[in-house]
């Protein structure tokens, strides 16, 4: 009996020492072509802050992290940024060159696809910013037209992908819609803004349709980009239809109290309020 308890503990123990978990690790580097400085920051919403060296004469920089949250970050460096995503147990490369920063920047390894996805839809959307700021003095209809065909494009964009990548996880699809169509939106806000205030007349119902897509007041995602830009053209347009003007000190309160309103993230809000009051208090009312 002695002996098949004796067995019975060692044979558990022996289980338990081939049971231990493996560790999981997540990875982020690259290589950065004519470096604007020593380091690379890796930081989140969350207050995840990390400063990784740049080796000099390599110039490469590499971090390897433990108990990794999935999510959207931004990395720095110099003065330039871009968002990525990650999740936990990717290991993601990049290579760019300072001197053409998001026009270079390429991104290899693990779930590469996503990211370099991610920059082509940024590219794409400071063209058509511009095309639609070049025509900010057409009518609704025709501004209207023009941000179907960008959508239909950026629908059919999202469509393959899931095709392509059916076990997408559902973070990165609500990243990706973000990214392909928040910017739009942004510009159809800039032009409703301009149009109200130069025409001092209301455009239809139906030009709005698009801000039933606008999934609001989700502090998680305004340290992105697209996102973050939705929401602070959306503020401007509310405080300008609602002072009149935007060269007005009405304007500078109304801004003011409506982030103070729509923004949750104390951090967020403290730092767009402290921009609101530096900008206007420099150069006055637009």
């Amino acid at each position: 009996m002695t002996k098949y308890l004796f067995s019975v503990v060692f044979l558990l123990s022996l289980i338990g020492c081939n049971s231990k978990v493996e560790k999981k690790y997540t990875y982020f580097g690259g290589k950065i072509i004519n470096p604007k400085g020593c380091f690379v920051v890796l930081l989140n919403h969350k207050g995840f802050v990390d400063t990784i060296p740049v080796e000099r004469g390599l110039n490469t920089f590499f971090k390897k992290y433990e108990n990794f949250e999935a999510g959207v970050y931004r990395f720095k460096h110099g003065v330039e940024f871009q968002d990525i995503f990650m999740e936990p147990n990717d290991s993601l490369m990049l290579r760019l060159n300072t001197w053409d920063f998001d026009e270079s920047l390429v991104y290899s390894g693990s779930n590469a696809k996503r990211n370099n996805l991610l920059i082509e839809t940024f590219l794409q959307n400071e063209v058509a910013t511009k095309d639609l700021l070049i025509n900010n003095t057409n009518s609704e209809s025709e501004i209207l037209k023009m941000a179907d065909s960008i959508l239909t494009v950026r629908n059919n964009t999202y469509t393959n992908y899931l095709k392509n990548y059916p076990e997408e996880s559902e973070n990165f699809q609500t990243i990706l819609s973000i990214a392909l169509r928040y910017p739009l939106y942004s510009n159809l806000e800039t032009y409703a803004r301009k149009y109200n205030l130069q025409n001092r007349k209301k455009l239809s119902a139906n030009f709005y349709d698009f801000r039933k897509d606008i999934a609001y007041r989700n502090d998680s995602l305004l340290y992105f980009g697209p996102y973050q830009q939705y929401v602070m053209e959306k503020i401007v347009y509310d405080s300008s239809l609602s002072s009149g003007s935007e060269s007005s000190e009405q304007f500078v309160v109304d801004l003011l109290n409506n982030t103070n309103k729509e923004i949750k993230d104390t951090a967020f809000r403290n730092q767009l309020l402290y921009d609101i009051t530096i900008s206007f208090s420099k150069s006055g009312y637009r």
